[in-house]
């Protein structure tokens, strides 16, 4: 199987050169992210292979407009939908691509289950800011009705449900590849609450062993519609990325022994009580962080470890080669 003779270090370099700019057309005002290298390096192996399914692709949570240039630059003839809240977010987006990248499209606003408003306060509760007395809320849906869209690219915070809620009609329509940041252990319902909505929707839910916050149970989600799992299966980037143990299959409750188990609350890597939110939970500066996680794993030898990257070491189970290969 492709990368059945590889060291995960040395596929999470192909991956990160996938990624670079020196692979994608290059552009002086639009590097590569310096984060979250392994998925990077994913969906820029699926652009290349032409595996990545026909349609717009959208990036929520677009921040300064890093990925939304990333992605925009694997394939300058589809369309980037960049959205986020913030007012300030979207205009640096727009100041710093939209003359060099002319795919790049952006949407002020929230996602949810159904299009509607926030008012002044309950945004600036969220942490954003906006120009006049409300902010819109768009669903995925609304948003792609009438135009396919091909991936979707999620963080929003501990929102993702809310936000899948009103995809449902886009991904039974068009299957995209979905990806979405989650804190694994911060709340497990939550969590497998998410899983068993994509899986409920026809999707198979990748964990992508990658630590992507400062919290070490960050992990982003991949997930594949069932009905594209036969033309995925000759990807020499999953493959690659499935043999070195990168890529894991997961349903609503495998996930919860994957990402560190011991930081879900009270746990050995978090002695504090379930915060309120995902926010209260980043903000714990006592519970799963790097000097939490690294001291309970000196105490176990049970685990096998590979360097991702910037994000530092992630723990990972030992597979067998058949069940490493196996796709999905």
């Amino acid at each position: 199987a492709v990368g059945a003779r590889m060291a995960p270090r040395q596929v999470v370099a192909v991956l990160t050169a996938l990624a670079s700019p020196l692979v994608v057309r290059c552009s002086t005002n639009c590097p590569p992210p310096e984060t979250e290298q392994i998925l990077n390096g994913i969906t820029a192996g699926l652009f290349k292979e032409g595996r990545m399914p026909p349609g717009a692709t959208l990036d929520v949570g677009c921040k300064w407009g890093k990925w939304a240039c990333f992605y925009a630059q694997q394939d300058p003839a589809r369309a980037v939908v960049a959205m986020d809240p913030d007012v300030g977010n979207i205009e640096r987006v727009r100041n710093n691509y939209n003359a060099t990248h002319p795919n790049i499209e952006t949407v002020v606003g929230f996602l949810g289950a159904a299009d509607g408003e926030l008012d002044a306060s309950a945004v600036r509760a969220k942490g954003a800011t906006i120009s006049s007395g409300h902010s819109a809320v768009r669903s995925i849906d609304s948003l792609f009705r009438g135009r396919r869209l091909g991936f979707a690219h999620v963080d929003v915070e501990g929102n993702e449900i809310e936000a899948f809620k009103g995809a449902l009609q886009v991904f039974a329509r068009d299957r995209p590849v979905v990806s979405a940041e989650v804190h694994v252990h911060v709340n497990h319902t939550a969590t497998s609450a998410l899983v068993r909505l994509l899986r409920e929707a026809g999707y198979v839910v990748q964990l992508v062993e990658e630590e992507v916050s400062v919290r070490h149970d960050g992990r982003n989600l991949l997930a594949f519609h069932s009905a594209r799992v036969r033309e995925l299966r000759g990807s020499p980037t999953l493959l690659m990325a499935k043999a070195a143990g990168l890529l894991v299959n997961v349903d609503e409750h495998s996930i919860l022994e994957y990402a560190h188990p011991c930081c879900a609350p009270m746990g050995a890597c978090c002695p504090t009580p379930q915060k309120a939110s995902v926010a209260d939970a980043l903000a714990e500066r006592n519970c799963c962080r790097r000097s939490m996680v690294a001291r309970h794993y000196t105490r176990t030898t049970s685990v096998t470890t590979v360097a991702v990257g910037g994000a530092g070491m992630a723990p990972m189970r030992t597979w067998k080669l058949a069940q490493k290969t196996r796709w999905p």
